[in-house]
């Protein structure tokens, strides 16, 4: 073969396909990426390649043992293939770090499409705040779409107060899509001010086909708090205080400001006063356990 008719030759081999029809021509690994032109499929066609490699040196095996080997070899990349073209599905991203709990809620609607309708949730609070996780008057409750903007919220304590097994909280959407729509309810957060609004919304009340809640999921949360000490010259100068704040169930939306931080630790202390009138001027004996 002279150095003309080989040129001929290789640019014939190298011409990428375009149909079905010229698979036998090719390889596996080159049918894939010159017909899909993919880099997953690249990827992919890689994988095969390495596999055919396998499977030509036990090509001197027995076929009733090389058969269970090929079909071991689909059921194990079958799966992944699978998962990674049709389940990639991420988390969504936690609207706050300070709120530690959060639901999801699917609202399915089988009509047309809707806007700026309030939805009502029924909620079991009394659960939640017996678990110590909502603020006994529900003020940390707040409702986000997917992708974390907040949205305005109604406790109807008539209709449904906090801590029952049904408490109503009434939801302004901006957008109920035709199909599903996510909508996340977030508690847990013992600093967080009421955010209920003031009066029952205006707008009218979509009534979803149907209203599903997952299981409740955990955040990451703000687990310490730690101080460093900026008065240093020299690296062994340098200190780091923990300062945990460990919560009791009975939240309190009211914090005093920090006497003085050089100390990181306090304990909050009621003392009530079972007398009619108002007392001044009295020591206090305290007993206190830590």
């Amino acid at each position: 073969m002279n150095m003309k008719t080989a040129a001929k030759f290789k640019k014939k081999q190298d011409k990428p396909i375009s149909s079905l029809a010229e698979f036998p021509k090719h390889s596996v690994n080159k049918f894939l990426i010159n017909f899909y032109g993919n880099r997953f499929l690249k990827h992919l066609a890689i994988l095969f390649s390495k596999v055919s490699n396998l499977i030509k040196k036990f090509r001197k095996m027995n076929r009733q043992y090389l058969l269970p080997f090929s079909i071991g070899i689909l059921l194990i990349l079958g799966p992944i293939v699978y998962l990674t073209i049709f389940k990639s599905e991420s988390v969504q991203a936690w609207y706050d770090d300070n709120w530690n709990y959060r639901v999801k809620y699917t609202i399915s609607n089988s009509g047309s499409a809707d806007s700026d309708k309030k939805v009502k949730f029924d909620i079991d609070t009394a659960a939640i705040i017996t678990d110590g996780k909502l603020q006994t008057d529900c003020g940390d409750s707040r409702f986000t779409d997917i992708n974390g903007q907040i949205l305005e919220y109604y406790l109807d304590t008539v209709g449904g107060a906090c801590n029952t097994n049904s408490t109503d909280y009434y939801v302004l959407v901006p957008t109920i899509n035709s199909g599903d729509t996510i909508i996340y309810h977030y508690y847990g957060n013992p600093y967080a001010p009421n955010g209920t609004n003031d009066s029952q919304f205006t707008q009218d009340t979509f009534s979803p086909t149907s209203l599903t809640s997952a299981s409740s999921e955990t955040g990451k949360g703000p687990v310490a708090y730690w101080k460093l000490d900026e008065g240093y010259d020299k690296k062994a100068d340098t200190k780091i205080e923990q300062q945990i704040e460990i919560m009791n169930q009975e939240y309190s939306t009211f914090y005093a400001t920090w006497y003085n931080e050089s100390w990181t630790r306090r304990k909050l202390i009621t003392a009530t006063n079972n007398v009619a009138s108002e007392l001044t001027n009295y020591q206090i004996q305290l007993t206190l356990t830590y």
